[in-house]
């Protein structure tokens, strides 16, 4: 069964990649709409997805070139993409076969169908072929900036020497990002219900992803660009000219993902910090420490840290610098994580001791003048570790 599922979908991929004379299209009726897929469950997922359809009755030809083709066996693809160096490409699909993926993952498809003359679309199918040459179909992918839902319209706007103007929707009721958008507020608004995957975001996000942006940024979250689509207009057109559902599986959904770990991480290090706090005052009773939680807590700060820096320093993603968490996580902890359980050298560790405390004092005082967006998870976090250089300090001045 497997094989012939296998030299159908081939023969399918075939029919649909081979080459077709644009010129030859001329006086075929083209229609060419965009298609927005709703999110999935993985996290490479959650935003949603953008596509171009084209489709030509008279020929049969039925076609989905999609921009968020990426492969995970690239060489090195871990390191690259942490490095924001990562090549996505343009692909072509039936559209039956893309249909029939997304229906077995319960997301629906909308579809909106452009309202361009004949001279455009043939245009625009013409870029889109041009863009899927071997030699062109690949691209540097950018979250934010260059990514599937953005390709699209700049090769809409190519294709026409009309103005685009891509207009702002009215907000909806409860939308959690509502106007002024900023790239975190669009993202903590798809990853809602995915605490866990919005923490780590969180983490690698600095304070350029909390600036006020415009709506011809917005439209890298696929579904935003489905709802900015609605009332924008080419020249003084409207764009699209109609919109159907393809595929409806919204009902299908629960709108939430079960927890691999069963609690938030607001919760998670609220409990972390009270135990923290119970261990400490029995320290300070007894006047000795357990210098086993201070060699793991600061060491996996620093751990932290040092991958924060890192991304700060090296990465090309864009809004992760810069990322004022640095006076939190950083690498001096993982440094001096042996120092400090040492016998040893008393000076220096009542010194960073002090010095770790004053840092995490004022930032929780006052975090709120940071220019940068911070939950109340950190400050848990950011109080987790001031107890421990707090109980330091006050076991020492009791001895």
């Amino acid at each position: 069964m497997k094989k012939h599922l296998t030299l159908l979908l081939f023969i399918g991929l075939f029919s649909i990649t081979r080459a077709t004379p644009i010129s030859s299209l001329a006086h075929d009726s083209i229609r060419v709409s965009l298609l927005t897929c709703s999110p999935g469950d993985v996290i490479y997922t959650l935003f949603g997805h953008t596509a171009i359809r084209v489709s030509i009755p008279s020929r049969n030809y039925d076609a989905v070139y999609n921009y968020g083709i990426f492969n995970f066996n690239t060489p090195n693809f871990l390191g690259k993409f942490i490095l924001g160096n990562t090549d996505y490409q343009l692909g072509k699909t039936p559209l039956y076969y893309f249909l029939a993926e997304y229906d077995a993952d319960q997301r629906s498809v909308w579809e909106q169908e452009l309202n361009l003359n004949s001279s455009e679309k043939m245009e625009l199918v013409s870029l889109l072929e041009d863009n899927y040459e071997p030699h062109n179909r690949y691209y540097r992918y950018n979250f934010f900036y260059d990514n599937c839902a953005t390709r699209p319209i700049v090769k809409i706007q190519e294709a026409t020497t009309k103005n685009l103007i891509l207009r702002e929707p009215t907000p909806q009721k409860n939308d959690l990002a509502s106007a002024p958008y900023s790239f975190r507020s669009l993202v903590h608004k798809y990853s809602k219900n995915y605490p866990w995957s919005q923490f780590g975001m969180d983490l690698l996000l600095g304070s350029e992803a909390d600036k006020v942006i415009q709506v011809d940024q917005k439209i890298f979250a696929p579904l935003e660009l489905m709802e900015v689509m609605k009332v924008s207009t080419l020249g003084a057109e409207p764009l699209i000219k109609n919109t159907q559902i393809l595929i409806d599986n919204e009902g299908e959904k629960t709108n939430s993902q079960p927890l691999a770990f069963p609690f938030t991480p607001r919760t998670t290090f609220t409990f972390l910090m009270l135990l923290l706090a119970v261990c400490s005052f029995w320290e300070f009773k007894k006047r000795r420490s357990f210098w086993g939680i201070d060699l793991a807590l600061f060491s996996i700060y620093g751990l932290i840290g040092s991958i924060l820096l890192f991304m700060v320093c090296c990465s090309n993603h864009p809004a992760v610098s810069p990322n004022y968490l640095l006076l939190l996580f950083h690498p001096l902890h993982l440094i001096f994580a042996p120092i400090l359980i040492s016998k040893k050298w008393i000076r220096l560790k009542k010194g960073y001791h002090y010095a770790n405390f004053t840092v995490l004092a004022f930032f929780i005082a006052f975090y709120w003048l940071i220019p940068q967006y911070i939950s109340l998870t950190i400050l848990t976090l950011a109080g987790s570790l001031l107890i421990r250089s707090l109980t330091h300090i006050l076991i020492q001045a009791k001895k």
